[in-house]
């Protein structure tokens, strides 16, 4: 059963001109997938180096190993709103074991074809979960957009709520707030602009709007936080505690099915 995941050579052969746009392909990618695994890794709250190695493990196994042939894997923005919590209640010495176990709860679930059931999944219920976890991200970038720390509470609505309360009392940071509206303009306007002339671009509005937004921040020496040095080399390993094994029990559960039901539905969709 195992070995029918195993890469067959075939997959491998490919001529020159598939091979151009398979780079072309994979490049654009890795600049979108860059920026997104540092911002993960660090809203986690692990590390910028521990997204980057996410991101490359995930990818390279994924590719090596997964079902779909059009899907790239990697860390997400749904996960983070999971891993916060337990990061701040269990520290972050308990994400490797929890990987671990909710890694055996997705085999179990492939070994007992479960993945099916995801196919009567309605869409709406598909789209009601991806706006939630839009909205809750939303929610939690709004300390950073306003360029102030981050109200107290444990809910991210109760941060938002606190921290717009403290900015009418602090002040705004209008630094950020422009950096934001401008890399927005940028990102929605890319696409508009680029149609209209004609032009077929395989860049990513979001690197581009990255890309010039950091390069005025740093022509005119804006003040405002960064998510600091790229990481030059991987994650080093960290030792496994398995402690806590019982509490970690439920939020292995909501990692395995948030991982499984994002899979299967960005794979149905790309297929």
């Amino acid at each position: 059963m195992f070995f029918s995941f195993w890469p067959h050579r075939n997959e491998f052969s490919t001529s020159r001109k598939d091979l151009m746009t398979d780079l072309i392909a994979g490049l654009t990618v890795a600049i979108v997938a860059l920026p997104l695994a540092i911002g993960f890794g660090i809203t986690s709250g692990m590390s910028a180096a521990a997204g980057l190695t996410t991101a490359i493990i995930a990818g390279l196994l994924a590719a090596l190993f997964g079902g779909s042939k059009y899907q790239v894997s990697g860390p997400t923005g749904a996960m983070t709103v999971i891993l916060i919590p337990v990061v701040q209640q269990f520290g972050v010495s308990a994400i490797p074991a929890l990987g671990i176990m909710a890694g055996v709860m997705v085999v179990l679930m492939a070994i007992f074809k479960l993945g099916a059931v995801i196919n009567r999944v309605p869409w709406t219920v598909v789209e009601g979960f991806t706006v939630g976890i839009a909205f809750i991200i939303s929610l939690q970038q709004i300390p950073l957009a306003l360029g102030i720390a981050k109200g107290e509470g444990e809910k991210s609505y109760i941060v938002a709520w606190n921290t717009l309360i403290d900015a009418l009392g602090l002040g705004l940071n209008f630094s950020s707030l422009f950096i934001v509206a401008m890399t927005l303009f940028i990102k929605f306007s890319y696409p508009v602009i680029t149609k209209r002339l004609g032009l077929k671009l395989h860049i990513p509005a979001s690197f581009v709007a990255l890309f010039i937004v950091t390069l005025i921040t740093k022509a005119f020496s804006i003040d405002i936080a960064t998510i600091g040095t790229i990481p030059r080399s991987l994650g080093s390993l960290q030792k496994i505690e398995f402690t806590n094994l019982t509490s970690l029990l439920v939020p292995a559960l909501w990692i395995a099915m948030l991982a499984a039901v994002e899979s299967l539905l960005s794979a149905r969709v790309a297929d």
